[in-house]
């Protein structure tokens, strides 16, 4: 049986960073879930702060961004923490990417700038050859 547990990081909407000396910007409502490995809330804080400044350009076309973490093997090891990004968009589409990586963080990072490139691609008007 896989258990999941879900926590929202503790960074208050329109804090822009630990710094406190930026101007407040809207966040990106990140939730970040975990299965099959403990909850780390050092990781859910750092996928919220990371891909908020990795879409903050996006924030007005993305609702809510879903991050799964998963450890598929459990205790033995390898190459097997798989992490899933979901961003539901303001025009009622979505977006659904996963990554395969020996650690979530280098998920994450992977993530942010694949979710990054998808959403550019789909602000461009498609060309007919």
């Amino acid at each position: 049986m896989t258990r999941t547990t879900s926590c929202k990081s503790s960074v208050p909407a329109g804090v822009a960073g630990s710094s406190g000396a930026a101007a407040p910007t809207l966040r990106l409502p990140v939730e970040v879930r975990f299965a099959g490995r403990p909850r780390s809330h050092w990781l859910a804080r750092f996928a919220d702060l990371y891909l908020n400044r990795a879409l903050q350009r996006f924030r007005h076309r993305v609702v809510h961004a879903l991050l799964r973490v998963r450890d598929v093997n459990g205790a033995r090891g390898g190459v097997d923490q798989q992490c899933s990004l979901a961003l539901q968009l303001v025009d009622g589409q979505g977006v659904f990417l996963r990554e395969l990586t020996a650690t979530p963080k280098e998920a994450i990072v992977r993530l942010s700038r694949r979710a990054q490139r998808v959403l550019v691609d789909r602000r461009r008007p498609r060309q007919r050859p």
